[in-house]
């Protein structure tokens, strides 16, 4: 599947999920979830290095439909697929102006929600002993419909047939 490449970047650090380790913080007389530490230093660090690699670039928040291969390098025991999937997918929606508890407008973004990507396709976790190598590489790609193949038709072989 090839398509237009959007964006190209490296996000520092040993990519985290949001959802392990979450501790509970009272909001008003309400206890919520809130993402652990690791996860929102991991967050900071990723969002520095995304809002450079858009910064200027009018295309950006893009809109339409995307397939984005995130390749993450860890070390130690390595998170599943599907967290690292999540954790990027959440970054990549940027942040936000909020008024009233509510998303107004981004401040920045690659995409506007994380149901615009239609594929992962060679997104995978891979373990690396050197510190120096732990980073997630990203690329967004435009999703175009062309690049859907139609399904081959199987031709059914036997006595029945």
């Amino acid at each position: 599947m090839a398509g237009d490449e959007l964006l190209r970047v490296t996000l520092p650090g040993q990519v985290r999920s949001p959802k392990n380790h979450r501790a509970w913080l009272m909001v008003g007389r309400r206890m919520r979830q809130v993402p652990s530490d690791a996860y929102r230093a991991w967050e900071r660090e990723a969002f520095r290095a995304l809002s450079r690699a858009v910064e200027g670039r009018p295309e950006f928040p893009y809109e339409g439909p995307v397939w984005v291969q995130a390749v993450a390098y860890v070390r130690g025991q390595a998170p599943d697929l599907v967290a690292v999937l999540e954790a990027v997918g959440d970054v990549l929606q940027g942040e936000w102006l909020v008024s009233s508890g509510r998303k107004v407008r981004p401040l920045w973004a690659v995409i506007l929600d994380d149901r615009q990507i239609q594929s992962w396709d060679g997104s995978r976790v891979i373990r690396v002993r050197t510190p120096s190598l732990v980073r997630t590489e990203v690329v967004v790609y435009r999703y175009r419909l062309s690049q859907i193949e139609e399904p081959q038709k199987v031709q059914i072989v036997g006595k029945d047939a």
